[in-house]
This record gives structure tokens, sequence and C-alpha cells, in this order.
């Protein structure tokens, strides 16, 4: 209950409390303080009943769980009592936490720039646009891989297999 609603039961039993002590009081000039009384189970009960139905829930769903005595099954009945109440105060819709567009729109329209931008590049350079950049690029990224292949993969390995079968000839 304390997780849920402890305001809500709070006023219930301070409202309890007053119609009880407001129907056994007689209107005297001088009012005593109120001594501490000792209360009966079958008080208590009537207490939860009454609180239960100034809450509009049922008396299973404060109890439910409950029987072991722990906080982790008290938490998870005041859970599910959350759930099946909803929120205590409604939130505005200014207070709702905004959507993943709302939130991330920076770095969704910059990348939506750089790609408009790219794709635009890419066109003027392409076929479609009549120029043969993207070939000659391509061509020359090949030729520069092939050659950077050659030059520092194979060629170390012939060295280093030549000086091992010339050292095993020897």
């Amino acid at each position: 209950i304390a997780c849920v609603s402890c305001r809500q039961v709070q006023r219930a039993l301070k409202g309890l409390n007053t119609q009880q002590e407001s129907s056994t009081q007689h209107h005297h000039q001088q009012q005593q303080p109120a001594q501490p009384q000792a209360v009966s189970l079958q008080q208590v009960q009537q207490m939860l009943s009454r609180v239960c139905e100034l809450l509009h829930v049922q008396e299973g769903d404060l109890k439910h769980g409950l029987r072991r005595g722990d906080a982790g099954a008290a938490l998870s009945s005041a859970t599910a009592l959350a759930v099946r109440l909803g929120p205590l105060v409604p939130v505005p819709s200014w207070a709702l936490m905004p959507s993943a567009l709302q939130r991330h729109w920076i770095k969704y329209t910059i990348a939506a720039a750089a790609g408009a931008s790219a794709a635009a590049f890419l066109y003027r350079h392409s076929r479609l646009a009549g120029s043969s950049d993207l070939d000659d690029w391509a061509a020359a990224a090949a030729a520069a891989v092939k050659g950077a292949w050659g030059d520092h993969v194979v060629a170390p390995l012939v060295v280093v297999r030549d000086e091992l079968f010339s050292t095993f000839r020897e």
C-alpha cells in the first residue's frame, strides 16, 4: 500500500478516525486529549474494508502476496495495484517524455543532410550525369590496392622464401 497510494490510505484512515470520533464523542465544552485505544482484529478488518471502499479497490488486491510478509511481496502487490489503477495524478501532455524523433531531431537532420549531399556528389560524378570520374577513381583504387599487395605482401614473402631455401641448400 505504501508504494502505491500512501497518501490516499492516510486520508482514508483519517476520514475513518474523524467519522468514528464524531459519532462516539459527545459535544463537551472541554475536549480531552485522545488516548490510544486497543484495536481488535475485527476493527482492523472493518477499517481495511472501508479503506478499500474509499480507494475503489478490492481487499484481495491489497492482501495479495503479503502472506509471506517480505518486502518483495509487498512491492509486487503494490506494482500490480498501481498498474491496475493507473497514475495517482493525470500527467499533462506537455509533461510526457518526448518521442525519439523529438529527442534526436538534430542528429536525424544532420544525417539526412549528409546523405543528400553524398547522393548529390555521387550523381554528379557518375555516368548518369555524363562523367567518368567514378570509373576512373575505381580503376585507380584497384591499381593502388594491386600495387600495394605486390609491393608490401608478396615481395617480402618471396624474399623470405628465397632466403630460407638458400639457407637449406647450403
